[in-house]
């Protein structure tokens, strides 16, 4: 979980997470540009659920890892992140 606090960010991580850390994590969160992609991928996905500020209800991603690229799946659509590892998406030691 991270979430925003002020200006910054937090997490309820274990072992905790510098906030430099969560403030790169957020932003590539922020940069991703998703492209349509058409095939879907067989591997079990990480899931990743955001709660965005003003929505009432969270938003659903499954991530799933393609060398230097991620596949997401957002409601029923496929998509790729191109250049950006799942790694680089998810809090350390989580994968």
């Amino acid at each position: 979980k991270v979430e925003r606090i002020g200006r910054g960010w937090r997490s309820n991580a274990s072992p905790a997470v510098p906030e430099a850390t969560l403030s790169k994590l957020v932003a590539k969160w922020s940069d991703a540009q998703m492209s349509v992609y058409g095939i879907p991928s067989n591997e079990l996905p990480l899931v990743a659920v955001a709660w965005l500020a003003g929505d009432t209800q969270a938003k659903v991603f499954q991530l799933y890892p393609a060398g230097t690229d991620t596949i997401v799946q957002y409601q029923q659509q496929w998509f790729i992140l191109s250049n950006t590892a799942i790694t680089e998406l998810v809090l350390p030691g989580v994968l």
